[in-house]
């Protein structure tokens, strides 16, 4: 069987950490004997390459000095920048689907398989001019409120294009409820490789793990640790880069807590791994944002409970598929500070709970998104 997979972005090179999840997939669907490649955006002019085995196809939309639409950030935070960038959609749009349609016919493939279908769909639907395949199209959440939000005009012409697919999927439940009315999808998340890892010795600290933005709900964790200093000698340890990385370190600094928070930036890899599974306790305060935007699955919420690391995080988005509350994690009402710094003290005081949360975390990941099960349920859908 051949795949092709669309993706508005992917890694530019091996070090590139762009789409994780999706690299993840395609591997997974190597080891079943499918020939998967990847069609995506071109970056500042970059050619098609293989990236792990993978060819991965790359569309040029203008000259090399503006082909910025995607990969360092969204395409939806660059339009919303300026009247230039709706214009280099356009062309993105149309160069996108010209790409699709000469892959199409140069190459036998089964399944196409896009991923943020809002406005994708539009390159499998003109590809069926070059050949017959079957579509399967795949909403990660975004892509959804920005139809809803931004382009409510377009939706009954997504709608109807959406009915054309053979498959829809949805990264959640949360997801799937914000699809439009009549249009039904199946549900599936992504997965975790499920290596044999086991937390370290606990260290005394607190981590939050992800992208410095509103919806990550940061400002309430340091809030909540500031109501707790007096009480724990834990840490703050707080993983990622973003937009409010100076605005976060400045809020920290107006408690006095420059001691007990460290902000780490980026990190990846190895020492993400070793700063997951020495931590006591792993905390997404997630919220919905000004834009509406909120957490679609909460992944890292996955690769902690792999870890056996008792969680802490928000009744919101996605993030309740994964964290049963009292089973695998602590749900708190989303910017409540004062129970988020109840649960927090409660999780660091009790040993017990934080073992038991752990255990059945790390089974309950075994159980739903182990790669195995995910690829299967991918594979029944391409067949």
């Amino acid at each position: 069987m051949r795949v092709l997979v669309f993706a508005t972005a992917y890694p530019r090179s091996t070090s590139d950490v762009i789409t994780p999840w999706l690299v993840e997939m395609i591997q997974h669907l190597k080891t079943r004997s499918i020939a998967v490649e990847v069609l995506t955006s071109s970056y500042r002019g970059l050619k098609s390459h293989y990236h792990k085995g993978v060819k991965v196809h790359r569309f040029r939309y203008g000259p090399s000095f503006l082909e910025v639409l995607t990969h360092e950030r969204t395409a939806i935070d660059r339009v919303k920048e300026s009247p230039f960038f709706i214009f280099l959609a356009i062309l993105y749009i149309i160069f996108g689907s010209m790409a699709m349609v000469r892959l199409l016919r140069k190459r036998d493939y089964d399944v196409v398989h896009i991923n943020w279908p809002i406005p994708h769909i539009i390159f499998g639907i003109i590809g069926r001019m070059a050949r017959r395949f079957k579509l399967i199209v795949s909403f990660h959440g975004v892509e959804i409120r920005w139809l809803k939000r931004d382009l409510a005009f377009f939706l009954p012409f997504f709608k109807a294009l959406l009915k054309k697919a053979d498959w829809v999927t949805t990264n959640s439940t949360h997801t799937k409820g914000e699809l439009p009315d009549g249009i039904d999808a199946e549900v599936i998340p992504f997965g975790t490789s499920v290596k044999p890892r086991s937390g370290g010795a606990e260290e005394d600290y607190i981590l939050f793990v992800g992208r410095l933005v509103e919806r990550k709900g940061v400002e309430f964790l340091i809030r909540a640790f500031d109501r707790i200093k007096d009480q724990v000698l834990d840490r703050l340890v707080i993983v990622g880069s973003g937009p409010l990385y100076d605005g976060l370190r400045n809020l920290t600094n107006s408690f006095n807590l420059q001691a007990r928070v460290q902000f780490t930036g980026f990190i990846s890899g190895g020492e993400l791994d070793r700063v997951i599974s020495h931590c006591k306790v792993f905390c997404l305060p997630a919220v919905v944002d000004r834009k509406g935007d909120t957490e679609g699955l909460g992944v890292v919420l996955i690769e902690a409970l792999e870890y056996g690391k008792p969680v802490i995080a928000s009744r919101v988005g996605g993030i309740t598929d994964v964290i049963i509350d009292g089973r695998t994690g602590i749900l708190v009402r989303p910017g409540d500070v004062d129970a988020l710094a109840q649960v927090l003290l409660r999780l660091i005081e009790d040993k017990e709970l934080r073992r038991r949360l752990g255990e059945e975390g790390k089974r309950y990941v075994e159980e739903r998104f182990s790669w195995s099960r995910i690829t299967d349920r991918l594979i029944a859908l391409y067949e």
